[in-house]
């Protein structure tokens, strides 16, 4: 099986977002991680991804649509 990754892009931001939230919430359940007033939970490197020179976030695409993050 091949894995492709795909770069966000920075107008892909939103669902990268949305994803890590999917993924926050399964995680949370062992490393105490609660949502904030926002029904949020934190995350605060997710900037770092459009700022830090040399970090990126790239998709795992299935049928040409994002299903996972990396």
């Amino acid at each position: 099986m091949n894995i492709i990754l795909k770069r966000v892009e920075e107008t892909q931001r939103e669902i990268l977002y949305r994803l890590l939230q999917y993924s926050l919430f399964e995680e949370s359940l062992n490393d105490q991680n609660d949502m904030n007033e926002d029904a949020l939970f934190e995350y605060p490197w997710f900037e770092n991804y459009f700022t830090e020179k040399g970090r990126e976030a790239c998709f795992i695409p299935a049928s040409n649509e994002p299903s996972g993050h990396a």
